[in-house]
């Protein structure tokens, strides 16, 4: 049986053996996938360069039934700029661990791992605030797996919002009119900045995307829409982000 080759994003690493690693990994043309490198954790061993969290590699793996075992590696990308810096390596997590959870095992996501590999690179190669950064890929995400749309339209009956005041409701799942807002007895008033974020955020692509900023109360109010969706649509719980309002990132 001969090797396979792909290039993959490291999203988790643990212990496995003595001296290997069992990493969570998403690979280009293949998706989310489960490699185990034996002898990584060895400075000397070649698997341990591209096998660092956060890193973008090369392989060449064996599959058997349930994983894949690399023999070989190379660095494309380390993001090294991004295990310096704790705040970036912090959000970082926040970005792999959401991008775990997101997507099923062996389903091909190149348009996400397109996505985690620019905000990686924004967050490596710039002074962009890692807490926007955040929260912009998770903009996008959820805009690729069809869970959030432009604030355009009433989420419930579809009426212009244009000149109208928005209302998020994590219930109808969107941004609502403030008739909806009333017949479903709910819905947070969003800030004008906020819907704007949005929308700059899902209409735009690559590096484009980051070209913004906003004030405090827009991206605490972006943060509260954003784990809301998060915990209905991914997981009621991440640990990166417990972790980080431990720290008291303002998250």
């Amino acid at each position: 049986m001969a090797a396979e080759i792909f290039d993959g994003l490291i999203l988790r690493e643990e212990t496995y053996s003595e001296t290997g690693k069992r990493l969570i990994v998403l690979a280009k043309g293949i998706g989310k996938i489960t490699l185990t490198a034996r002898g990584a954790k060895s400075a000397k061993s070649p698997l341990a360069a591209p096998t660092q969290l956060f890193s973008y590699s090369s392989f060449s793996a064996y599959r058997n039934r349930n994983f894949y075992n690399a023999v070989a590696g190379d660095l494309i990308e380390s993001f090294y700029d991004i295990r310096i810096d704790f705040e970036k390596m912090s959000y970082a997590s926040v970005i792999s661990e959401i991008t775990e959870k997101s997507i099923p095992e062996g389903i091909e996501s190149d348009e996400i791992l397109h996505l985690v590999l620019i905000t990686f690179a924004v967050l490596s190669g710039t002074d962009f605030p890692p807490r926007l950064a955040s929260v912009i890929f998770q903009i996008k995400l959820l805009g690729l797996l069809g869970f959030m749309a432009e604030s355009g339209k009433c989420t419930v009956c579809g009426k212009n919002l244009d000149q109208e005041k928005k209302f998020f409701s994590s219930r109808a799942g969107g941004v609502i009119c403030g008739g909806c807002s009333l017949k479903i007895n709910g819905g947070m008033p969003l800030i004008e900045g906020t819907a704007k974020a949005i929308d700059f955020v899902l209409s735009n692509n690559g590096k484009k995307m980051f070209a913004f900023n906003v004030s405090e109360e827009v991206l605490k109010q972006l943060e509260t829409v954003m784990w809301v969706y998060i915990r209905n649509h991914i997981s009621p719980s991440l640990n990166s982000v417990n972790f980080i309002k431990k720290l008291n990132f303002n998250m």
